[in-house]
């Protein structure tokens, strides 16, 4: 499962062992919340969470960034 704010709502990417069950997206606002069944539709939201997923940084330049930006916070002493 994947998880993260897609297009301004929580999206997770749910696959299911065995295949018994086809793959669904689960999205939610604060309105509502559901599963994406169609495939083309599931297909659009794991697409775009991939392309997030390139642009972010690695976890290593986001806590040097996160370290820089706290620096800035607090003048050193």
């Amino acid at each position: 499962m994947a998880s993260c704010p897609v297009v301004g709502f929580p999206f997770a990417g749910l696959s299911f062992p065995h295949r018994q069950h086809d793959d669904v997206a689960y999205v939610g606002t604060f309105l509502t919340s559901g599963y994406i069944e169609d495939q083309h539709n599931r297909e659009r939201c794991v697409q775009r969470f991939a392309a997030l997923q390139q642009m972010a940084l690695s976890p290593a330049n986001s806590l040097e960034l996160i370290a820089e930006a706290a620096s800035n916070l607090w003048p050193a002493a």
